[in-house]
């Protein structure tokens, strides 16, 4: 948003009046075992995305999705060549908060 500051520790959280924001976080797991393989790693993603939509706000219906929320892993096993991977969509109503 243009002139907005990031401001520490405030703005770390969701901030359900801007229309889009994710997050996520990247990285490796290392395996352990005695079973020897290729590659010890396996590649990790978590993302979460929050979106505000284009709802009336005086709608007083609960039933009215004005938040969705979408969460996303992956992972990556080069031994068994396979990416796997899940998603679960979900809207937050019924005065459950975003946090």
């Amino acid at each position: 948003m243009p002139g907005y500051r990031i401001r520490f520790p405030h703005d770390e959280g969701s901030h359900p009046q801007f229309r889009t924001e994710w997050w996520y976080v990247t990285g490796w797991l290392q395996r352990t075992g005695a079973a020897p393989r290729r590659s010890q790693q396996i590649g990790f993603q978590i993302t979460f995305f929050r979106a505000r939509l284009d709802v009336n706000e005086h709608n007083p219906s609960e039933f009215a999705p004005r938040q969705i929320i979408i969460a996303h892993a992956a992972l990556s096993d080069s031994d068994r060549g396979r990416l796997l991977h899940d998603q679960k969509v979900a809207r937050a109503a019924f005065g459950r908060p975003l946090r």
